[in-house]
């Protein structure tokens, strides 16, 4: 369940934003036990890729978001993480490239979801002056199309073709922080991090930059790592993740 994601949704989808996926993520589990009281208040949170920055983002929020739940922990598997430190990277100094054609155009219908999400969600910070004519255009058509059609709306633009000011100038970069961020400190609950050794889509070197950050704020955390790629994370990456599950989260409760 998240906000926007429906052909007759009224707001955009704000994609990648922590709160967001926080809050749904955590009335999911206050909807469950409203329906049936087969769902005990002892809970905890799996998440996958984008799922994963959806999981830690909850994990933060959980105790205090809903106070009348157990929460006991997380598990993150290749997650989204450093995203407030990568998008501000992208400006439109990028250039075309046959070695990067097919990168730049998955990091342009990203960044450009992202940054419609952001705007929609924060009227306050103006992306206008960061967007070419071409960048507005692809912005303004993206905003409500499902994602199935954002290869197509992009048309093939890199993404200096889309922005006409380096996002790492405030307020964009502040902006970006407040939206995706994922924190190192303010957990009550452990934390287990997986991540794919060959992982390409989301390099393993995020996540342990995070465990790095985690590790200096005194978060409870496992970092584990496995001879796989994105997809291959749901083989061993799964069940080691089951398997802290099980660990963490007292059964029958």
């Amino acid at each position: 369940m998240n906000l926007g994601l429906s052909s007759v949704a009224e707001q955009v989808h704000p994609y990648l934003h922590a709160r967001t996926e926080a809050t749904a993520t955590i009335d999911i589990v206050r909807a469950a036990r409203e329906f049936t009281d087969s769902v005990g208040k002892s809970w905890a949170v799996f998440g996958v890729s984008q799922g994963g920055h959806a999981a830690l983002a909850t994990a933060r929020l959980a105790s205090t978001y809903a106070p009348e739940l157990d929460f006991r922990g997380t598990v993150a598997l290749a997650p989204g993480s450093q995203l407030e430190y990568l998008f501000p990277l992208a400006g439109p100094y990028i250039p075309r490239s046959p070695l990067l054609d097919n990168s730049i155009a998955g990091a342009s219908v990203l960044l450009i979801a992202f940054l419609a999400g952001m705007w929609a969600t924060d009227p306050t910070f103006d992306l206008t002056p960061y967007l070419t004519p071409a960048g507005a255009q692809v912005l303004s058509e993206l905003r409500t199309a499902c994602q199935d059609r954002w290869p197509t709306i992009i048309g093939g633009h890199g993404l200096g073709e889309l922005l006409a000011r380096p996002l790492f100038e405030e307020p964009a970069r502040r902006a970006i922080g407040d939206y995706v961020a994922i924190p190192a400190d303010g957990y009550r609950q452990p934390i287990f991090l997986g991540h794919g050794t060959r992982d390409v889509a989301v390099p393993p070197l995020l996540t342990q930059a995070l465990a790095n950050e985690f590790a200096l704020a005194g978060t409870e955390y496992e970092y584990h790592t496995f001879d796989t790629d994105h997809a291959g994370i749901m083989g061993p990456g799964f069940d080691a993740g089951v398997e802290f599950v099980q660990r963490i989260l007292p059964a029958g409760r």
